[in-house]
């Protein structure tokens, strides 16, 4: 297969900074990969704690009650729906770029870091419905939650706002986005 990437203007949000400037903690990077938390005693059965190597470096990846937690050389967060089938992000530390991944897949369409912040943050954010989780239920057939509320009714809460709360905010516009175009594929036949 070849291929490249070629920049196309798409609808996308950008994330910049609010004219009061953030309302964030800026904290100091440290590396808690290997750290022992605590055991949940609300978990019961199986859990998880994995490691992957990614492009930038290892990750662990930890189950907490409805959710996860983050963990690399530099960062600390976790995510988890509440009740009120919100989104909640409590970060220890965290970077603008992993935060602009999260409101990518809570917003379902691209987000770009516009906001020229290089440091780890500290903050705790209640965003609406992670979007792409909500239309993935929806396609394999899931409908309401357990309670019987329908998926994607309204929340009563605004990912924009929250984003505002925290001294950023979100733009939409059409912006240069890199994609991968296929240029070519070959198929040959392999011996079972």
């Amino acid at each position: 297969m070849v291929t490249h990437l070629e920049p196309r203007r798409m609808e996308a949000y950008e994330l910049l900074t609010g004219k009061e400037g953030i309302r964030m903690r800026e904290v100091a990077a440290m590396d808690d990969l290997n750290t022992k938390f605590a055991p949940d005693p609300s978990i019961t059965g199986s859990t998880y704690d994995t490691t992957s190597e990614t492009m930038d470096g290892p990750v662990r990846s930890m189950m907490i009650p409805l959710g996860s937690r983050k963990v690399t050389n530099r960062m600390l967060y976790d995510t988890w729906t509440t009740a009120q089938r919100t989104f909640m992000v409590d970060a220890t530390r965290i970077t603008m770029g992993e935060f602009v991944r999260i409101l990518r897949a809570n917003l379902d369409q691209p987000v770009i870091d516009r906001t020229g912040l290089t440091g780890l943050y500290q903050f705790k954010v209640e965003l609406d419905a992670n979007q792409s989780a909500v239309r993935g239920l929806q396609r394999a057939g899931i409908t309401t939650t357990v309670q019987g509320t329908p998926l994607g009714e309204p929340t009563g809460v605004s990912t924009f706002k929250a984003v505002e709360s925290l001294g950023l905010k979100l733009e939409e516009r059409r912006t240069p986005i890199d994609v991968r175009v296929v240029d070519k594929i070959e198929r040959t036949p392999v011996e079972n």
